[in-house]
């Protein structure tokens, strides 16, 4: 019955959902102290404060996904309409990542860039990592536009394997890049090749 058949994916996608969040605490709660033994007090706590941008930034899309997952689920809606949405939708979540990356830039070159623990690094690193850390807040903003189609379409999959993806990359990735190279540009590099 449909009413079995509802419940039964429900069930599933919520598991699904569930097991991805306890794996990417777990993955943080082994990558956290690896990063910081391998950066250095100093260097993850800069890491910290720029990587914090895109979460918090994340906060700032107006309820576009929400709308946009909701109207394209609309069971009655013809292919035409349903193309009009997600053109207008992909046009909001465009311009709105070139907003939220415009604010991050202008935060981090008026506030962050006066704050005490980041007079430590020279001003090349500094725009290197502003530079990198407004391109991971557009991608951030622009792939949550992207999954809106999968998600109204109940394609949870696609949506956990992207949360997947880029969680193992920010936590356990890395962890291990930073065995290697010491700065968080680097880190904030593979975090963008993550988003792309």
């Amino acid at each position: 019955s449909k009413s079995m058949s509802l419940k039964k994916t429900l069930f599933k996608n919520t598991t699904i959902n569930m097991a991805g969040y306890i794996y990417l605490l777990f993955a943080a709660l082994i990558s956290i102290p690896i990063l910081i033994r391998n950066l250095g007090q100093s260097q993850y706590g800069i890491f910290i404060i720029f990587s914090s941008f895109s979460p918090m930034l994340s906060a700032f899309d107006f309820g576009l996904s929400q709308a946009s997952i909701r109207f394209l689920s609309l069971p009655d809606l013809d292919l035409e309409k349903r193309k009009r949405i997600w053109k207008t939708a992909i046009s909001g979540f465009f311009a709105l990542s070139m907003v939220v990356s415009i604010a991050a830039f202008l935060f981090l070159t008026f506030g962050v860039s006066r704050m005490a623990s980041i007079s430590t690094i020279d001003s090349s690193s500094f725009w290197l990592m502003t530079i990198l850390t407004c391109a991971i807040v557009f991608f951030n903003h622009l792939n949550t536009g992207m999954l809106a189609l999968p998600q109204a379409d109940q394609r949870f999959d696609i949506y956990n394997k992207r949360v997947l993806i880029i969680g193992t990359t920010n936590t356990l990735g890395l962890a291990a890049i930073s065995y290697f190279f010491k700065s968080p540009s680097y880190l904030f590099t593979a975090q963008l090749i993550s988003q792309i």
